[in-house]
């Protein structure tokens, strides 16, 4: 038996053994060294380094960086470096070199382009974007004036961060971003500025490691992330002039700040599993068509405010299961709406504020204990009743002020305010009853604002406060020309003279004001008051009613 003979029968026995045919075992054996025969031996020119490395099944070449040039990469799996395509490239780069890479152990980047032509950016088999040594594992595309398409079919891993465009450089004509099977990201995740865009569709897309945004898209008309379940950072939804629906129908929790603003055709936002959200801010703001936001999950909201703002075509809004903030509430210029319900609201970390809803007829807060901060309800016109049943305790301020059509304001269990309590400018309102009220830390007025304007409640008839015991700065009610009745605590002790002081009796409750007295005349034929002692002489637990 000849030599090649023996040689081509033992060659027959490995193959299969390794459970390939001899003719597979030939074709793999020969299909490798033509590949290998392709590549040039490693060398160095300028800052790119070459190296053929073999693991196995699992070709791969190392490159740092590897720039413009990508026929290295025709037929290999892997590569241990980066890809960058930029302003110094003269051509794009063509799909072959691309085609049966499925690994990048580094970044990608495609920016500040200068092609003549629209091209095509297309990874047809990469399936994980992973950096090494803990750097890297980016995709950046921006500033790329003529990409038109930009695919990844089977990415499914990015360690790093994914951006298409940035807030000024996008890619300006991209009509189509692929990324069906991407199912996360450990970093940030932004969509921007890339004005021919039409459709986002991120079908597999579970969660970021960082933030998550879509701004400037001018032209993008449907986005659809159907299993997007939590988000590491903030998310941003901004300037999105087409889109009409933004629909998260996974969405349950965001670590940072939640924003959709300034989306010009949107109608509806909806997030029914949403809980909590982390970061400074949870605000919807200057969508001017919106006219339904649906939160039926949310629990709890993180960072420093809950803002709905100056989206003038809603109606309605109800936060069935929002029961605390760390921060403050404030509802505001949302024009149009006539409804707001906070049924299981208890407390909020800081401020509660509706303003400026001319609209708003109802403000159900049935479990609201006590807020952080101030609490304010001013400039809604059209709101004709606010009860507050349980409210105990304000962190500031109480305003009431600047209602057109509130005719009732009740707060029977209100106690302790940390800050002034003003109530004016409240032009059909006739009643005001604080039955619990014993300390104010700043200043009372009624019908005079902080700031000395007239800002009168002309139809108040009643102000009954039969448990204040402490004003820490000024006591005023003035300007309220209908009244006829004003109910204090009793008092038997004179003050000093200088209108500063208190007074009080072992059988009522004793009053003291810090600051100055400035009382109206009650009633017809009445005079005004500028003590404590004439204020509780005058109105101390009677009624000072000179009509009658």
């Amino acid at each position: 038996m000849t030599c090649l003979a023996v040689a081509s029968l033992l060659f027959a026995i490995l193959a299969v053994a390794s459970g390939h045919t001899p003719q597979q075992a030939l074709l793999r054996r020969t299909s490798a060294e033509a590949e290998a025969s392709e590549v040039p031996p490693p060398s160095e020119t300028g800052n790119q380094t070459t190296t053929e490395e073999s693991d196995g099944s699992h070709e791969h070449v190392s490159v740092t960086p590897l720039r413009c040039d990508l026929s290295v990469l025709e037929g290999k799996r892997r590569l241990q470096g980066d890809i960058i395509i930029d302003e110094t490239c003269e051509v794009p780069p063509l799909e072959s070199h691309l085609a049966a890479l499925e690994t990048v152990e580094g970044s990608i980047t495609v920016r500040d382009t200068v092609f003549e032509s629209n091209f095509t950016v297309s990874f047809p088999k990469l399936r994980e974007v992973r950096g090494r040594e803990g750097q890297g594992g980016n995709i950046e595309v921006f500033n790329n004036a003529g990409l038109e398409i930009l695919s990844f079919e089977t990415l499914e891993r990015v360690n790093g961060s994914v951006k298409v465009g940035d807030w000024t450089n996008g890619n300006p004509s991209l009509r189509l971003l692929l990324l069906p099977l991407l199912k996360s990201t450990g970093g940030d995740l932004g969509i921007q500025s890339n004005a021919a865009l039409m459709f986002l569709s991120l079908p597999a897309l579970t969660n970021t490691g960082g933030n998550f945004s879509v701004w400037n898209n001018y032209g993008l008309m449907t986005v659809s992330l159907p299993v997007l379940q939590s988000i590491g950072g903030y998310f941003y939804f901004f300037s999105n002039y087409a889109v009409t629906s933004l629909s998260l129908p996974a969405l349950n929790t965001t670590e940072g700040y939640f924003q959709v603003a300034y989306n010009d055709a949107l109608i509806s936002l909806s997030l029914p599993a949403l809980k909590s959200t982390g970061g400074h801010v949870f605000r919807v703001a200057f969508n001017r068509i919106l006219t339904s936001v649906s939160l039926p999950a949310l629990k709890y909201t993180g960072g420093q405010l809950f803002s709905i703002f100056d989206n003038r075509s809603l109606k309605r809004l109800s936060f069935p299961a929002l029961s605390s903030t760390q921060g403050g509430v404030w509802i505001q210029s949302n024009t149009g709406l006539k409804s707001l319900s906070f049924p299981a609201l208890k407390s909020t970390g800081g401020y509660f504020r509706v303003s400026s809803n001319d609209a708003l007829q109802s403000l159900p807060l049935p479990v609201l204990t006590s807020t952080g901060r101030f609490f304010r309800v001013s400039s809604n016109h059209a709101l004709t009743n606010l009860t507050l049943p349980v409210l105990n305790s304000t962190g500031g301020y109480f305003h009431v002020s600047s209602h057109r059509d509130l005719t009732s304001l009740s707060a029977p269990s209100l106690n302790a305010t940390e800050g002034d309590v003003e109530l004016t400018g409240n032009s059909l309102l006739e009643t005001l009853s604080f039955p619990s009220l014993s300390s104010v830390r700043g200043t009372f007025t009624v019908g005079h604002d902080l700031w000395g304007r007239t800002d009168p409640n002309p139809s108040l008839q009643s102000l009954r406060i039969p448990s204040l015991q402490q004003v820490k700065g000024n006591f005023v009610v003035k300007d309220n020309e209908a009244l006829s009745e004003l109910i204090l605590g009793a008092c038997s002790e004179e003050e000093g003279g200088d209108g500063r002081g208190q007074c009080g009796s072992s059988d009522a409750p004793s009053l003291s004001v810090e600051g100055t007295v400035d009382v109206q005349a009650v009633g017809e034929g009445g005079t005004s008051v500028s003590s404590v002692s004439a204020l509780l002489a005058a109105y101390g637990g009677v009624s000072a009613d000179r009509d009658t």
